[in-house]
């Protein structure tokens, strides 16, 4: 199928051009991309089947015995086609033992008849999957949950986490020693940490400042001199 442009001109205008359409009459021709289809019973398939033909043909599909097949709620029947060529598609729905055997796509014209046919196999239904899941509730006051303590709350572990940290071991201060030192508690237990005692850290500031005063002071004398 072609269009063809005639033209005609020579030096005297206007130019002349005549279109033709070249029309090419066949008989149908078929092919089928799947000769085998299966399927499960209770399932659905779509057989598929294409022709070529001009003019068009008159297309349709039988069952192994002959009998035309029509859209229904059994089939379903669609057919696609442009200027020369035509899409079968037959689905079938809800399978039965029955449906199973040879189906056959139909093409004719006035110049010839031609067919093809498509085998549907019976195939293991797929097997179905049932996915459980199941919630474990964590209780927190369980030994099993955390390693063996009984009824071990929140406080517990800000308590644990606070007794391990590094801000609260012994601190050492310089210049000072353990007499001088005030514990809380028993003065032999040291876990619950170290305070110098009032009077000491009093007495060392106050010797600070009078060194710094001093340092001061010469230092205005060697200006002024």
């Amino acid at each position: 199928m072609a269009a063809y442009l005639c033209i005609a001109s020579n030096s005297v205008p206007p130019s002349v051009s005549k279109r033709i359409v070249l029309q090419v009459h066949f008989p149908p021709h078929t092919w089928i991309p799947n000769q085998l289809v299966g399927g499960y019973i209770g399932g659905e398939v779509i057989l598929e089947c294409n022709t070529e033909a001009f003019p068009k043909s008159i297309n349709y599909w039988t069952t192994e015995q002959g009998d035309m097949i029509t859209s229904g709620d059994k089939y379903e029947a669609v057919l696609i086609d442009d200027v020369y060529r035509a899409f079968m598609r037959l689905k079938i729905r809800n399978l039965e033992a029955k449906d199973f055997g040879i189906y056959r796509c139909i093409a004719r014209n006035f110049l010839g008849e031609t067919d093809g046919s498509v085998n549907l196999y019976e195939i293991p239904a797929p097997s179905t999957i049932i996915l459980t899941t199941t919630t474990e509730r964590i209780n927190f006051e369980t030994k099993d949950h955390l390693g063996g303590n009984s009824r071990h709350n929140a406080n517990d572990k800000i308590e644990d986490s606070f007794n391990e940290s590094p801000l609260n071991k012994e601190v050492r201060y310089p210049g000072v020693d353990e007499e001088q030192l005030d514990f809380d508690g028993d003065s032999t237990d040291k876990s619950n940490g170290l305070r110098p005692k009032a009077d000491t850290v009093s007495d060392s500031g106050a010797s600070g400042s009078s060194f710094s005063y001093l340092r001061l002071l010469v230092c205005w004398i060697w200006t002024v001199l």
